[in-house]
């Protein structure tokens, strides 16, 4: 739906206009009424409609005043003009004006509503073709994003194509002799609800505003590594944001966005843009020892609470990942997944104390976290073939074979 003032400072003529047509057939959804130039400018402040109706002969400001300033706060807006004057010269003025159509008082209603559905039309037109360009603009933008992001992925793997690389740089506004820095964005942090089952969809929302936000500025370029971290190469000259406080403003951004766990590693400042690969390779160490660290502790919680009541839930939140994110993390570190590394070590426990001085199963049981013996008993038999009281009799048999 679309909007219309009617500018006319004789009250029966802007109020009959506002009542007598059939704006809902239209397609206008709001018609305000102005008395005079002056309150339609302050009416404009408010809301910019889409199409004016105007009388030219005003007091304070007549239309043909109006009319200039309208047109300098929002060029795209559409108006009609009438008049008492049947006059060519008005008519030219308001040609030079681009008023989109000139009536004569009195006004037929008729040929009003004709106007305005005319106006109204040509508005929704050129909307339509503005969507249409916008999203081939995106859809151009997006296949040249993509392609970028490979011919960088392929350098930072081969150390390849550092024409096409140099040629992407100066394109995002890199000058020669420039110094620049590389950083690199994880975001292994607990996105809300909202985003638990889109993790593309949060990607590519978290990597389309750290776009913006660099290139719009011309400060640096971004793309995502073959591992979902974003890399940011950061320009250093002084036309530039620095890249720190630059960083600063993007994980204030994506925590008040997202609500996400952020961590930046920065490199050193680099003389060449040849030096980007080894930069971002010691940026990647860093990371994957920070990440090594985190399922290093995990390991050593899981050894200290066997008998409590372990989940992988509960380990991810102590170290604020998300359950999918850590999971992930710990399969890959260490082979194989969480629950199974939990449920292996409890097996090797309850197989220790099996071996030792002889111990009801129950006791065992609960030594390592279960609290129902009878399932404990199926995952003992299953993991080692024999239920515990028949492997506490084996270890005990052993035991005095091998005194014999």
């Amino acid at each position: 739906m679309y909007s219309v003032l009617i500018v006319d400072d004789e009250r029966f003529m802007r109020e009959g206009i506002a009542k007598i047509l059939p704006w809902a057939q239209l397609n206008v959804g709001r018609v305000d009424t102005a008395d005079s130039g002056m309150t339609a400018l302050k009416k404009m402040e408010e809301h910019m409609p889409d199409l004016v109706i105007t009388d030219i002969e005003m007091q304070h400001i007549d239309g043909l005043s109006l009319i200039q300033q309208m047109n300098q706060c929002n060029p795209e807006m559409r108006i009609i003009v009438l008049t008492g004057h049947d006059d060519f010269a008005y008519v030219q003025q308001c040609c030079r004006m681009e008023v989109q159509d000139y009536l004569l008082k009195p006004v037929d209603e008729e040929k009003l509503a004709e106007a305005v559905d005319k106006q109204i039309q040509e508005i929704g037109r050129k909307r339509t073709e503005q969507v249409k360009k916008q999203v081939i603009d995106r859809v151009h933008g997006y296949r040249e994003l993509v392609f970028r992001e490979q011919i960088f992925r392929e350098y930072l793997a081969s150390g390849k194509r550092t024409q096409e690389i140099h040629q992407a740089l100066a394109e995002a506004g890199y000058l020669p002799g420039e110094e620049l820095l590389v950083a690199l964005l994880t975001t292994e942090g607990n996105p809300g609800e909202e985003w638990e089952d889109k993790k593309e969809l949060l990607d590519f929302s978290v990597k389309s505003a750290c776009v913006e936000r660099v290139e719009t500025g011309r400060d640096g370029l971004v793309f995502q590594d073959q591992e979902g971290a974003l890399v940011f190469l950061l320009f250093e000259g002084e036309e530039h944001c620095q890249p720190k406080v630059l960083m600063d403003e993007i994980w204030k951004l994506l925590q008040d966005e997202y609500d996400l766990a952020i961590s930046i590693y920065y490199g050193e400042s680099l003389a060449s843009f040849l030096e980007i690969k080894k930069s971002y390779q010691l940026l990647r160490m860093q990371w994957k020892q920070d990440t090594d660290d985190v399922v290093s502790l995990a390991k050593k919680y899981i050894k200290e609470h066997l008998g409590e009541n372990l989940s992988v839930t509960e380990l991810a939140a102590q170290y604020y990942l998300s359950v999918a994110y850590f999971s992930k993390l710990f399969k890959k570190t260490v082979g194989v997944g969480c629950n199974y590394y939990i449920f292996e070590k409890r097996m090797e426990k309850a197989k220790q104390l099996l071996s030792g001085k002889k111990q009801r199963v129950s006791q065992v049981a609960g030594e390592i976290g279960y609290n129902d013996v009878n399932y404990f008993s199926l995952s003992f038999k299953k993991y080692t073939g024999l239920s515990p009281a028949e492997y506490q009799e084996q270890q005990l048999n052993n035991t005095e074979d091998t005194k014999k």
